[in-house]
């Protein structure tokens, strides 16, 4: 889901008879409007409600969609703020992300966002691998920037929690088109769309994982992709390479994640499905 889809959801929620014909500028842009319907109403959480003479349609949520906008009613601020740190940095490389606060960004239809909110997205993206940059005294960050997953979460237009890891520590979720039937680790998967899961037993550690990732590192030096988009996989792959060890299993998984969607999107499901066999192999 992305963000602004997240954010609709949020909206509607508050609305009486969580209905609407039209969504203010604040939430989602008029030119965004029918692309975040379409994604709202495949995943059945808003009614089909495009009339196919005029081409209008208003956002009406299922009971599903209730129950799913009623449940990320406090996660939506989170991802608010995770939103708003990546796109400050985008703006303002080599900042402190806290100086947000002060912006006219650090606001919108739920409230200004408080210094703990942002701080804490700040620790949230800092230990996902999305931001680095140096610590202050006091604990606050200064000279941060966005790292090539950063770049990619922004550009993805997600938060945190729509990538990594939503439960169990032994699943990684990759989320690509699959065309045809194909085999995801332990896990056949068919149809354009739809969602990939592999199981990773707990028995492969960080230091197998890290053979694998050698070895897929060679795959995607030699492949045919533009300078940037290899690039940006090649400093996703070194950055848990040279932090995997210290920050551990955990925190290495959730990286995993993020690379399999990355690799999925740019080489596809078939590249997604082969650095998950080889780390489940390893």
């Amino acid at each position: 889901m992305t963000f602004n889809a997240e954010r609709v959801l949020r909206w509607l929620i508050d609305q009486p008879g969580q209905r609407a014909s039209t969504l203010p500028d604040e939430v989602v842009p008029p030119p965004f409007a029918e692309t975040v319907y379409g994604e709202l109403q495949l995943a059945d959480l808003v009614h089909d409600t495009l009339t196919t003479l005029d081409g209008q349609f208003d956002f009406i949520l299922t009971t599903r969609g209730h129950v799913e906008a009623n449940r990320m009613r406090k996660s939506y601020r989170s991802s608010l703020a995770q939103r708003r740190v990546l796109e400050w940095l985008a703006d303002h490389p080599e900042t402190s992300p806290e100086a947000l606060v002060k912006s006219e960004s650090a606001a919108d239809f739920t409230g200004p966002l408080s210094d703990r909110e942002v701080s804490l997205a700040v620790e949230e993206l800092e230990s996902g691998g999305y931001l680095e940059g140096t610590k202050a005294w006091g604990g606050s960050m200064i000279r941060a920037r966005l790292t090539a997953a950063g770049q990619r979460l922004l550009r993805n237009q997600m938060s945190i929690d729509q990538v990594q890891l939503s439960g169990g520590m032994t699943t990684m979720n990759i989320s690509a088109d699959n065309y045809g039937t194909q085999q995801i680790g332990n896990q056949a998967i068919g149809g354009q769309g739809h969602s990939m899961t592999a199981h990773i037993g707990s028995e492969v550690s960080v230091e197998d994982i890290l053979a694998a990732l050698r070895q897929f590192r060679n795959y995607v030096e030699d492949a045919d992709l533009p300078a940037e988009e290899k690039q940006d996989l090649l400093e996703e792959i070194g950055a848990i390479e040279s932090r995997g060890p210290r920050r551990g299993l955990d925190w290495v998984r959730a990286q995993l994640n993020a690379l399999s969607t990355a690799v999925a999107s740019t080489l596809g499901a078939e590249s997604a499905e082969l650095l998950v066999r080889m780390i489940s192999e390893s």
